[in-house]
């Protein structure tokens, strides 16, 4: 019982960090916005356009941030990590290129999985008296 409660613990704080990490990054990017055109840069070896899109609070930002947490929970339960699901929900319903969605992607599994480890750090072995990450594997 107090492994759930645990859990729903982390979970919430989880999410809660997620929305105000989220509205805080919206206030920034709110707050030093220049001009109406999305942010175009171009690289002058392949000639790609990275377009950022400009972040306003939309349903299409909270979707994605509800598909990217959920889709984080699921694909670190899975062990995928969940990059395919990132991808084009960043792509589709955010709208940035492919490059950069991959990229951003690549964050998002970095934290996903900096939190399975914070977690896993306190819970113990099934069977044995020992952590359950074996630390002289690591």
């Amino acid at each position: 019982m107090s492994n759930t409660r645990g859990f729903i613990g982390y979970l919430v704080s989880a999410f809660s960090v997620a929305i105000l990490s989220s509205v805080l990054l919206l206030n920034h990017v709110h707050n030093h916005h220049d001009e109406e055109k999305p942010y175009v840069a171009t690289l002058h070896e392949s000639g790609v356009q990275k377009v950022w899109p400009e972040l306003e609070l939309n349903w299409r930002v909270v979707l994605a941030t509800v598909i990217g947490f959920l889709g984080s929970a699921f694909g670190t339960v899975g062990g995928v990590g969940g990059g395919g699901i990132f991808v084009p929900m960043l792509t589709l319903l955010v709208g940035f290129d492919t490059k950069s969605a991959a990229a951003l992607s690549k964050c998002m599994i970095m934290g996903a999985s900096a939190s399975s480890v914070w977690y896993n750090l306190r819970v113990p072995h099934p069977t044995k008296e020992v952590p359950i990450l074996d630390y002289d594997l690591a």
